[in-house]
């Protein structure tokens, strides 16, 4: 089993996302799905990004809510939470 580490700007970030229920139910369900080493159901399109987000994977909690996140060795490091616009500038 991985363990969870989770960048301060997640923290802030999370703050000023409003969760509906559904999206809490997905995260929680989504972080121990990558704790536990398997794969992320195809709707939460998980993909790894390009250019200056090198090494950072994507996974969609519906919408158009995003989470940015890093596989280091033993760890999986949640990085950001927002919308496309917010998190990537799009």
């Amino acid at each position: 089993m991985k363990q969870l580490e989770i960048h301060e700007q997640f923290i802030k970030d999370l703050k000023k996302v409003k969760l509906k229920n559904k999206h809490m139910q997905k995260l929680f369900t989504y972080v121990s799905l990558l704790l536990n080493e398997k794969p992320l159901p195809p709707e939460a399109k998980d993909h790894e990004l390009k250019g200056s987000f090198k090494d950072i994977r994507e996974f969609h909690l519906g919408g158009d809510l995003i989470v940015l996140y890093r596989r280091i060795e033993d760890k999986i490091q949640f990085l950001r939470i927002g919308s496309h616009a917010q998190i990537l500038g799009m």
